[in-house]
């Protein structure tokens, strides 16, 4: 189970380092993962203790520097 959380968080990352500048949400994210948004901003806050949306906007403003 570990290693299949591992994964979508590498592909969750690598699909918003992608797509920060279009106009991409968790249900977009989540459907390229085969999940569900609701499992997928759970998983967030369990594991990550953010958002998605606080993980995108992160990006977007590291992005813009």
């Amino acid at each position: 189970k570990r290693s299949t959380v591992q994964y979508l968080y590498t592909k969750m990352y690598t699909d918003i380092e992608e797509h920060y500048s279009e106009e991409i949400n968790i249900e977009t994210v989540a459907g390229t993962l085969d999940i569900s948004g609701v499992y997928l901003s759970q998983l967030c806050r369990k594991e990550l203790s953010q958002s998605f949306l606080e993980l995108l906007t992160g990006t977007r403003i590291k992005m813009a520097k």
